[in-house]
């Protein structure tokens, strides 16, 4: 399935759209507060698909995954924007904001899922981990042409966490204004080998890590890249 915003209905061909002028939004705020309680858990659920399910031109919010919510502890709570479990979508043009969870506001990847997110963004959202975008064990995202701005997360990785072994390449994209309470404030790597290549951290800030943090063998390739004004108790 290949799903599309960005219409004003007068259409009659794909190309015609313009998806930055036709705001379409998704939204988990489905009692219509205007607050996150009673929210969706998650607004797009991504798993199980391959690179032809497509999710281009939207903005997904108001999502509210909370991990601990009702009497037992539940995976498929987190990921308040978009939750993958062994999936691997093509998500483009797509703006994550205001969406919050324990685990990955924006966006949660989990084993085994290799999403493409290319000219998306990634702002306003809050998580105990993995403010902006979660990955999980094994899983390698690809993020290309992308912004992490004034995401939040209470403990590690308030622009994006990749977790044990998940690998991500990351491309072309800037980390700014981000917030960790403990470690990276931009992104936190563990156990993994991601890629970042031409990317910006600046204004990022965490206890430790202000830009990045890296953790437990992990082992990053880090080319051409900017750390711009990022602040941190240990390693600004």
């Amino acid at each position: 399935v290949e799903l599309y915003g960005g219409f004003n209905g007068t259409e009659t061909e794909l190309n015609q759209r313009d998806w930055e002028a036709n705001e379409t939004t998704l939204s988990g705020d489905i009692n219509q507060s205007n607050t996150l309680d009673g929210n969706s858990y998650t607004v797009v659920t991504g798993s199980g698909t391959d690179s032809t399910a497509v999710i281009d031109g939207f903005i997904i919010t108001a999502g509210n995954a909370d991990f601990f919510s009702g009497s037992l502890p539940n995976p498929q709570r987190s990921g308040g924007g978009m939750y993958i479990d062994a999936g691997s979508p093509t998500v483009t043009n797509c703006t994550f904001i205001g969406n919050s969870s324990t685990e990955g506001g924006g966006m949660i990847n989990l084993e085994n899922s290799s999403p493409t997110v290319t000219n998306s963004t990634f702002s306003g959202n809050t998580a105990t981990i993995g403010g902006g975008m979660f990955n999980w064990v094994n899983s390698s995202t690809l993020v290309v042409n992308s912004t992490f701005s004034g995401n939040t997360a209470g403990f590690w990785g308030g622009g994006m966490f990749n977790f044990e072994g998940s690998s991500s390449t990351v491309m072309n994209s800037t980390f700014s204004g981000n917030t960790a309470g403990f470690w990276g404030g931009g992104m936190v790597n563990n156990e993994g080998s991601s890629t970042v290549t031409n990317c910006t951290f600046s204004g990022n800030t965490a206890s430790e890590g202000g830009g990045m943090y890296n953790w437990f063998n992990s082992s990053p390739m880090i080319t051409n890249c900017a750390f711009v004004g990022n602040t941190a108790n240990e390693g600004g």
